[in-house]
């Protein structure tokens, strides 16, 4: 599985409850990273320039696609679109005809998003039914000329700590573009209006019959759009040409997850390993203390500052170490400090993954597989 995780401060997460307190100077960076992790969320915008304007609202589901529908409007003319965009694929509705094309920015509003508010920090102006905030936008394509002079303002809500409006500009408003969020995590799926197959054959070095019912329970728990049958002695796997061959790889990675303490000294560890491999940032392990066959149940929950968990339940109570860290086929996911004043039988996996990938690690957690290997066997079939 490639997990690319970043660790601002290694052993931040604790597994006994403490009343979060936000701190809308200290916090509001880790509340716009956290909007990165959410699962889906829908949204509208407007957007005005000089010489048009578009107003429009859809759904997105972060990590697979959105769809969205909409006006753009000229002085000479108003033109209804709508597009859905699934992996690197956009369908286009013309004259009432679905056409397919690559997935371009019309139908990634996440991207568009991500890239308003990259670059700068946010100044905190107060609270008015909401955390505001002051920040210098990175949307040049506005007002090509003026784009020095854009300012940037968003409102994070004081239920879920996530972004709820985003308002970029000149400071006249006459050029603008804006967008409010909501309905977090609520969204169940985007639907294609028609789709190719992708078949692949998996290598697997288990009986076919064995590996089939290790990956259907496996691409079951992630939800998948899949179909897979033993052809000739060999596993063949059908699934909507929209999902990434990278995605496909990371959803049917083994999934081995181990626990180990954690120690600073060098001397008292039995095995080393680097945060996202930089060998100027080594962790220092004492002992394995789990491992999948030690989990009963792996559930995804959100906190109260609305970052997604794992809660591991395990089989029987463990006396933990105060700090331990999480292995996910042999790469580090996870540190945390844990409360040792009792045996404990639930931990909290806190990451930060992108929520579909929350999904991967959690189904690889209740259904390892074997090492595999995916091989492209017939591309675009119907």
């Amino acid at each position: 599985m490639i997990i690319n995780v970043l660790f601002v401060s290694i052993l931040s997460n604790c597994t006994h409850y403490i009343k979060y307190t936000p701190d809308p100077e200290r916090d509001i960076g880790d509340w716009v990273k956290n909007f990165n992790c959410q699962k889906s969320f829908h949204y509208s915008y407007k957007l005005q320039t000089a010489w048009l304007s578009s107003t429009a609202e859809g759904d997105c589901i972060i990590g697979l696609g959105e769809h969205i529908k909409g006006t753009w409007q000229r002085p000479e003319s108003t033109v209804n679109f709508e597009y859905i965009g699934l992996g690197d694929i956009e369908y286009i509705k013309k004259d009432g005809k679905w056409e397919r094309a690559v997935r371009g920015e019309e139908s990634n509003i996440f991207e568009q998003i991500k890239r308003i508010m990259e670059f700068d920090s946010f100044v905190y102006k107060g609270f008015e039914q909401g955390y505001w905030y002051q920040f210098k936008p990175n949307i040049p394509f506005l007002a090509p000329k003026r784009w020095r002079d854009m300012k940037g303002y968003l409102k994070i809500s004081e239920k879920t700590f996530l972004p709820e409006f985003i308002w970029a500009g000149l400071p006249d408003s006459t050029t603008f573009y804006q967008i409010s969020l909501e309905r977090y995590n609520k969204i169940r799926g985007i639907k294609p209006p028609r789709h190719n197959y992708n078949l692949f054959t998996v290598d697997i070095n288990i009986e076919p019959r064995h590996g089939l019912g290790l990956i259907n329970k496996r691409l079951k728990l992630i939800g998948l759009n899949y179909q897979l049958k033993i052809q000739d002695s060999v596993l063949v796997l059908r699934v909507p040409d929209y999902y990434r061959g990278t995605d496909l790889e990371s959803a049917l990675a083994p999934g081995s997850l181990e626990v180990w303490g954690l120690t600073k000294l060098k001397a008292e560890s039995k095995r080393v390993i680097y945060i996202n491999e930089d060998i100027k940032k080594p962790v220092y392990l004492t002992g394995k203390l789990l491992n999948n066959r030690d989990i009963k149940d792996a559930r995804i929950r959100f906190d109260e500052r609305h970052r997604p968990y794992i809660l591991l339940k395990l089989k029987k109570k463990f006396k933990f170490p105060e700090e331990v860290v999480f292995l996910s086929d042999h790469r580090l996911i996870a540190a945390v400090k844990l409360d040792t004043r009792r045996k404990m039988d639930k931990i909290r996996l806190l990451t930060e993954m992108e929520y579909y990938r929350i999904e991967f690690l959690r189904a690889g957690i209740i259904q390892p597989l074997p090492p595999l290997k995916l091989k492209i066997f017939k591309k675009g079939s119907s």
